[in-house]
């Protein structure tokens, strides 16, 4: 259900994958983990063929999201989440879910697409947006008649820009646009979970 609610494609066209943790008996009344993962199928068709050309035999493959909520619960789990941990030694009736979590929040600026990570001690919740560092190059290029790989070097080096003022307009108005969906996103998280309390924000990708 929430698949069709929130993904804006055809089911058909997507591959997904539903995975849902086991109960936990000693505490079902917080429910139990569970994760919707989904991705165009013409995009993993075009990586496994590029991976085929190059003679290369693939056994699986994962999300790059999901490789960093794992890079993200290895790196902060002692500094972070670790006071968040229940102590053994207290009583077992005790809510870990009662208070708010120490949250790490990482955006990821690729390319093609943006996701927003957040990662605390015992969930994390992903969003991914198709806006990314090309987006930005084609506005360059149309905004100074370039090619795009003249743009792409423009874009990181704007000090060549014959006017940087001009020529970078229409990518202001793009930031504003993204910086606008992601505090969206970033609200919509913070009401799936009222428990995550950002406290670290990190960028990482190309286009951060």
């Amino acid at each position: 259900t929430e698949a069709k609610d929130r993904i804006p494609f055809d089911l058909e066209d997507l591959w997904v994958e539903y995975i849902v943790a086991p109960l936990d008996e000693a505490n079902d009344s917080v429910g139990r983990p569970s994760l919707v993962h989904a991705t165009k199928k013409s995009t993993l068709e075009d990586r496994l063929q590029l991976f085929e050309e190059a003679e290369l035999n693939i056994v699986g493959m994962q999300s790059s999201s999901l490789a960093l909520v794992n890079l993200i619960a290895y790196e902060f789990a002692e500094d972070v989440f670790a006071k968040d941990e229940p102590d053994d030694e207290e009583d077992e009736e005790v809510d870990e879910y009662a208070s708010e979590l120490e949250t790490v929040m990482l955006i990821d600026s690729g390319a093609e697409s943006t996701s927003v990570i957040l990662v605390s001690h015992n969930t994390h919740w992903v969003w991914t947006m198709e806006f990314g560092g090309e987006d930005l190059t084609g506005l360059l290029a149309r905004s100074t008649k370039k090619s795009r790989a003249d743009a792409e070097v423009l874009k990181r080096n704007p000090h060549e820009l014959t006017n940087p003022a001009t020529d970078y307009a229409l990518i202001e108005e793009r930031l504003a646009e993204w910086a606008s969906r992601l505090g969206k996103v970033v609200n919509e998280a913070k009401a799936a979970n009222d428990l995550f309390d950002i406290k670290h924000v990190f960028g990482c990708g190309g286009a951060t």
